[in-house]
């Protein structure tokens, strides 16, 4: 196996000024794998803003090591500069695994971010876990969900989106701090792409939906 990097980095995804709920899912995670294989947890957020009540929120989720990269309003609806951001920090932290929540907003630029560094990308974990070898392992569906695949990356860091609600949030400790990166000068590559803005229709994420109803016929 590939040497690995030390801690983990996470992914931050902030919609409309909040943090999603599967974001702060990584973190439980983040930190059962420190715990096994030593480092810190990181996470990425890109934000207009430096807000305080977020950093504190994401303290207590377990974040030691908060990389803030501040970009204008106008731009945070670009997928391009947010991959830009996580292929950065990946190299300033060089961590043991990468981790994005896989909601459509992750899973728009995780691959992009893994084909810009030649990583290995396993996508729609069910879980992650530290073998007896203090290797990596990641599991996910296979064959139309009849497998389920215990996958070890050969590149380092391993990188993985995971499914929104099979890991369970942290329980929060406010008693944390972490130190905060503000990073102000991203250089970033033009994409061609012409950002309007977020879309201002109001719905509710399935993710986060106490009831789904479906309705078909067969």
């Amino acid at each position: 196996m590939v040497a690995l990097g030390y801690g983990v980095l996470t992914y931050v995804e902030n919609v409309d000024g909040k943090l999603n709920p599967a974001s702060l899912e990584l973190l439980s995670k983040a930190g059962e794998i420190v715990r096994a294989r030593g480092g810190k947890v990181y996470s990425v957020l890109v934000a207009a803003s430096e807000n305080p009540q977020e950093f504190r929120e994401l303290a207590a989720c377990g974040v030691d090591v908060l990389l803030v990269y501040k970009v204008g309003e106008d731009r945070l609806c670009d997928y391009l500069l947010h991959a830009e951001a996580l292929a950065h920090a990946i190299r300033r932290v060089n961590p043991a695994l990468v981790l994005v929540s896989a909601t459509p907003w992750g899973r728009s630029f995780a691959p992009r971010v893994a084909a810009r560094l030649d990583l290995g990308l396993t996508a729609d974990c069910l879980d992650v876990y530290v073998d007896e070898a203090g290797d990596i392992v990641q599991v996910r569906p296979a064959f139309t969900g009849n497998l389920i695949a215990h996958i070890k990356t050969v590149t380092s860091p391993a990188m993985a989106t995971v499914r929104p609600g099979v890991f369970a949030k942290p329980t929060p400790d406010y008693s944390r701090r972490l130190e905060a990166v503000v990073l102000e000068e991203l250089p970033v590559h033009p994409s061609g792409l012409e950002v309007l803005g977020p879309s201002r229709r109001k719905s509710v994420s399935l993710s986060e939906a106490s009831v789904v109803v479906a309705v078909g016929r067969g």
